[in-house]
């Protein structure tokens, strides 16, 4: 179930290339069954080779997009996943906890900030005084007044959206760019900005006006609703795909933000590596196949020493890119034991202290570099560019 919505996602995310794939597969086909039959018209033959060579090189386009680009991207969201929520809990709640207190001030009720009438929200601040004190401190014994505190969740709310889209702009989908995008510019969070860089939130000890209130309480709740729906998908993918172990749920703890992220970079880097062996195994392959094409003549079939020099180069290739894949999934798995999610039934929780990085803990079968290379994405990119230029070797 899980492979047929990743192959459904990739259709929808990529669905130009979904078609074309498809109509070469059909060409290709339709080439192979009728390659032997009379020519239609001049040059029929060559111009219906051309395309089949078009069509085979825009299949090999979609596999090396499906294993290379859109199962990597699926695999990073998942593994970011964790993190996203927390920041994006962190952004609602330096939203909401100010003009919570306010609510609890006025009414003595404890309602939190989506459920606050509207008509209510529209004259939260009438008699609240700026300069009050709603329980927060600037150090360990000074009470903070409520126009600082005002402003200063508001600078933070935003930091944290900047930082945010920093961190994980290519995982974020339209809905959650435009809520955020729409929070960091609310009217209410502009003229908050205009007050405090013009020195009126001094002068006046203003808190704005509550009205503005209104559309910030929308977008917070579209974004309460978006992170809800993501969470109940996400739990439910996890209870279709693996069985939550009693040990999974006791190491689960707040993780160290600056510790995640250097596992991220670290994953980042080895995937970059691994996605460059690529790219110079099919630049060295088909330079040395162009080299054995120059070679060719009426009294020369070829110098086929090219054609063995490609192999040895690719097999180079591809131990160097399990080699950075394998030293990838040791990061994964620190990554998924130090949010606490674990690596599978088969596979025993290690214990992380912050900032330890304990690559040596994490090896067998399941980290190794065979096993890397006979994973799907190795073996068949690698296996291809190996069975053509063998089969170069033998026909030609």
């Amino acid at each position: 179930m899980g492979r047929l919505k990743t192959i459904s996602g990739f259709i929808h995310q990529y669905t130009a290339l979904t078609v074309l794939t498809v109509i070469s597969a059909v060409i290709a086909i339709t080439y192979v069954f009728t390659s032997n039959l009379p020519e239609w018209f001049p040059f029929a033959g060559e111009i219906f080779a051309l395309i089949n060579a078009l069509g085979l090189a825009i299949i090999a386009n979609c596999i090396f997009c499906y294993f290379q680009i859109y199962l990597p991207e699926c695999r990073g969201l998942e593994r970011v996943r964790p993190l996203m929520q927390f920041y994006i809990n962190k952004i609602l709640r330096l939203i909401d906890d100010p003009y919570e207190r306010m609510y609890h001030e006025k009414t003595k009720q404890n309602l939190e900030f989506d459920m606050i009438p509207e008509d209510e929200l529209k004259t939260l601040f009438n008699g609240i005084d700026p300069m009050g004190y709603l329980g927060y401190k600037y150090g360990l014994y000074d009470p903070a007044p409520t126009r600082w505190i005002v402003y200063k969740y508001i600078e933070d709310a935003q930091g944290e959206i900047e930082r945010f889209i920093g961190l994980f702009e290519k995982y974020l989908d339209a809905d959650l760019f435009s809520l955020l995008i729409g929070i960091h510019q609310c009217s209410y969070f502009t003229k908050m900005n205009q007050y405090h860089n013009s020195g009126a939130l001094d002068e006046m000890a203003n808190i704005g006006p509550s009205e503005d209130l209104v559309p910030l309480q929308q977008f917070y709740k579209r974004l309460k609703e978006y992170v809800l729906h993501r969470v109940e998908v996400a739990e439910n993918m996890d209870q279709e795909n693996k069985e939550v172990r009693p040990q999974d749920k006791a190491t689960k703890s707040k993780p160290n933000e600056k510790h995640l992220e250097f596992l991220q970079n670290n994953i980042a880097r080895m995937n970059q590596c691994s996605f460059q062996m690529k790219g110079w195994a099919i630049t060295i392959a088909s330079a040395l196949i162009a080299v054995f094409v120059s070679t060719i003549s009426d009294e020369n079939p070829g110098s086929k020493i090219y054609l063995m020099a490609a192999i040895a180069a690719t097999v180079l290739f591809w131990c160097l890119d399990s080699f950075y894949l394998s030293k990838e999934r040791r990061f994964v798995g620190m990554y998924n034991d130090l949010i606490g999610v674990g690596n599978g039934a088969d596979q025993p929780v290690t214990q992380i202290k912050e900032y330890e990085i304990p690559v040596k803990k994490y090896g067998g079968w399941r980290y190794s570099i065979f096993r890397a290379m006979v994973s799907s994405s190795e073996f068949l990119f690698y296996g291809a560019i190996i069975a053509g230029l063998f089969y170069l070797c033998k026909t030609l």
